[in-house]
């Protein structure tokens, strides 16, 4: 059962911006990506059987089902690694539902382990943005030897953007354009481009085009320098995400973890820090790579609430950053100081332990190491 269609691939260009990334792993030609799908099919391959159907269909899926999917493919393998018996979905005696791990080894207690992938956005700025990429895709397929064009969306409602009327209005304005005028109208305003407002049932955005220069009256795709307003929350997000999870399963009589995946581009350890233990103001400048510890934070956050512990059911919390199928992350495991279960260090991994008056990084080995791949993977 392959993850990946057999078929001869051509394709050697780049994703589009609204295109899956499965779709666009499953037809590229490039080797690289060749390389990451047969690092997946032998992770997939040592997944359990009973289980495969219900992953492969989610790996194949959209962004969202896809992103999770691996997540969990990539924690069955890297505790596999590290030589732990695991069980998927397992039932909790007592409590109800079925995480998606249950992990045992001789040398630690058994634990439950949960997988969430965080984004940083809301539903409708998901929507939005996959919206705008495929307005960015529109505008790519044309052709054009007289303009570039940017587009730089200034408002969006909550209704169902109007695809065609919106395509239809950015066509008849750049087909329009006449360059000797625009170039004039450059010239007398003392810009580098002009720019045309657009309002298409509450949807608000600018289109500007840039003459090509003399020398570049190709006919090549108009280029498309995006913008957008997709407000990104990181620490909310990822303090939802361990709040959510947190007591899903009632009450866990056995360690428990939550592995988030932090996706947003912005997302690093002092926000991670900043969802668990609250914000704190002011980052103080500091020389040895530490964090600032439990001090003046903000009051709320998904392991204290005034200064009191919460959701003392989660033993740990690892934080992902960027863990796709092309890019193995650094990670951080973050004890719960105020764990009801607590867990002793997993072997290996690098964490944070809370000594004194900060987060102080213990390394690890490199998750490259871990999953047995080379330091320049995918490139090697």
């Amino acid at each position: 059962m392959p993850i990946f269609d057999d078929f001869e691939r051509t394709y050697m260009g780049p994703a589009e911006n609204a295109e899956g990334q499965f779709h666009y792993l499953n037809r590229s030609a490039r080797p690289q990506w060749a390389t990451v799908r047969a690092v997946m099919e032998s992770w997939f391959a040592e997944y359990p059987l009973d289980h495969q159907r219900d992953l492969l269909g989610r790996i194949r899926d959209d962004d969202t089902q896809h992103n999770g999917a691996y997540f969990e493919l990539l924690l069955y393998t890297m505790f596999s690694r590290l030589g732990f018996t695991i069980t998927v979905h397992p039932s909790v005696p007592g409590g109800k539902g079925n995480p998606d791990f249950l992990l045992e080894s001789a040398k630690m207690p058994p634990f439950y382990l949960e997988a969430k992938v965080v984004t940083g956005e809301s539903e409708q700025s998901v929507r939005d943005r996959h919206f705008w990429e495929e307005i960015q895709d529109f505008i790519n397929r044309k052709r054009s030897s007289n303009f570039f064009v940017s587009v730089h969306l200034v408002s969006s409602p909550s209704t169902q953007p109007p695809l065609k009327k919106i395509r239809a209005a950015m066509l008849d304005y750049i087909d329009s354009a006449d360059r000797e005028e625009v170039e004039e109208s450059i010239a007398s305003e003392g810009r580098n481009r002009i720019e045309k407002w657009f309002d298409i049932k509450g949807w608000r955005f600018i289109v500007s085009l840039l003459p090509k220069s003399s020398n570049n009256l190709d006919d090549r795709l108009v280029e498309v320098s995006f913008q957008g307003l997709f407000p990104v929350t990181d620490i909310q997000d990822i303090q939802s995400a361990i709040e959510d999870k947190a007591g899903s399963y009632g009450d866990i009589s056995t360690p428990y973890i939550i592995a988030t995946n932090m996706l947003s581009y912005g997302a690093g350890s002092s926000d991670f820090i900043s969802a668990l233990f609250g914000k704190y103001e002011e980052y103080p400048a500091r020389g040895d790579g530490t964090l600032p510890g439990l001090g003046p934070r903000s009051p709320d956050s998904a392991l204290r609430w005034r200064g009191s512990p919460r959701n003392t059911r989660v033993s740990a919390v690892i934080g992902f950053r960027h863990a796709l199928p092309w890019h193995i992350p650094d990670l951080y495991v973050c004890p719960n100081p105020w764990a009801q279960y607590p867990l002793p260090p997993l072997p290996r991994l690098p964490r944070l332990e809370l000594i004194d008056d900060r987060f102080v990084p213990v390394a690890g080995d490199p998750l490259k190491e871990i999953l047995g791949l080379p330091p320049n993977w995918p490139e090697e």
